[in-house]
């Protein structure tokens, strides 16, 4: 039975070559940058954020393949696993979509005057973002009834499809009537993947200083916050998906992933199959294709993530150990403990961010009576106890 599997970046060695060269470059570049910026601080705020604003709950929403999550970050350090939706299959068939495709669709002057004019009379951009809005609204609207509370801003970690665009995504979210944290140029991230944010969500490449996002980068500069090789996988109903990122801070707005996507192997496939023996054999071959070609090339995974409705199930586990050998096998026994549930995990790495941007001005720091509170005070040594 054959599987069809995509490379996201499909590219020739010299290219990838080329371009390997030039993404460490900006790569090394920004974290000068944010050395530099670090020894000269941040400008100092010339007000201090409204208690209303610090305090509230970061809402952190996940979209995968199929389904919509979300999660809720307080203030005092605590999450709420809030929802979990399935998404129609209008959504379910564009996902796949663009998950097969390398780049996004090339917009023309007359796209593009269409999208603006569709915002100005109050319609969805185009119609993927009306697809993607239906979900997001309906998370919204489950989460705010939930908190008994208006929603305002929000976090939405996305599969990192290239063809799945900040201004896509952006766009839905307005069309709902929220904003979102994900806005803001360089050093914040535009866009925050399912690796990053499971891998946050998971207790893991977080900064101290994270008041600071130039002491964060400082912080990696210094090799506080050491660069992992992650293997994520995300196994769904509909879909299992593995990438290979290369991860320090969690937050950082240049990562991105190589990944794999295979529609046909989520769960739901099973069936498909003459015996459950020859899926799982399927799914433990697929697991194994991007630690392979990397190890070929002497890089080894450093880290693991896990994500997704179905990556629970203990036949799931045995693949894993199957495919990635025994050196994981303690960290997968540990589950939870060490990666977080993978149903919620990623929806909390997002509500993580979330309340991080809301505690945090933009492009200036606050004078430290502005967070001297007790409140504060706890929250701040709530964070450095989960980095121990």
């Amino acid at each position: 039975m054959s599987h069809l599997t995509r490379v996201a970046a499909t590219k020739s060695p010299k290219f990838a070559r080329m371009f390997g060269v030039f993404y460490h470059a900006i790569f090394l570049a920004m974290r000068l940058v944010g050395a530099l910026a670090y020894t000269c601080p941040l400008p100092e705020c010339g007000y201090c954020l409204e208690p209303q604003i610090r305090t509230a709950p970061g809402i952190g929403f996940e979209l995968t393949a199929s389904y919509g999550v979300s999660a809720v970050r307080y203030i005092d350090g605590s999450v709420r696993d809030v929802a979990m939706l399935h998404a129609q299959p209008n959504y379910i068939d564009l996902l796949t979509r663009l998950a097969q495709l390398a780049s996004p669709p090339q917009s023309s002057p007359w796209s593009r005057y269409l999208r603006r004019l569709n915002r100005i009379l109050g319609r969805p951009a185009t119609k993927d973002v009306g697809i993607l809005s239906t979900l997001i609204g309906s998370l919204a609207t489950t989460t705010a009834h939930e908190l008994n509370r208006t929603l305002n801003r929000v976090v939405v970690a996305t599969p990192d499809f290239p063809a799945l665009t900040s201004e896509d995504l952006n766009d839905a979210i307005e069309y709902v009537g929220l904003e979102s944290w994900l806005v803001y140029p360089i050093p914040y991230p535009k866009m925050l993947y399912t690796a990053n944010a499971a891998f946050a969500g998971s207790g893991r490449g977080l900064c101290t200083e994270w008041r600071n996002i130039y002491a964060c980068g400082d912080e990696v500069m210094d090799g506080d916050i050491p660069m992992e090789r992650v293997f994520a996988v995300s196994f769904t109903n509909t879909t299992l998906i593995t990438s290979v990122s290369h991860i320090d801070y969690a937050f950082d707005p240049l990562d991105h992933d190589t990944h794999l996507v295979a529609p046909n192997l989520g769960l739901a496939s099973l069936a498909s199959y003459p015996s459950p023996t020859e899926y799982w054999v399927a799914v433990t071959q697929h697991l194994q294709l991007l630690p392979g070609r990397f190890a070929e090339k002497g890089q080894q995974i450093s880290s693991l993530v896990l994500s997704g409705e179905s990556a629970t199930l203990p036949e799931f586990s045995k693949a894993l150990k199957d495919a990635l050998g025994g050196v994981w096998t303690a960290a997968l026994e540990k589950g939870g403990e060490e990666m977080g549930d993978p149903r919620w995990v990623t929806a909390r790495g997002a509500a993580r961010y979330a309340s991080i941007r809301q505690q945090v001005p933009w492009n200036c720091g606050e004078r430290e009576e502005c967070y001297s509170s007790e409140g504060d005070k706890n929250v701040s040594q709530t964070i450095k106890n989960e980095l121990k």
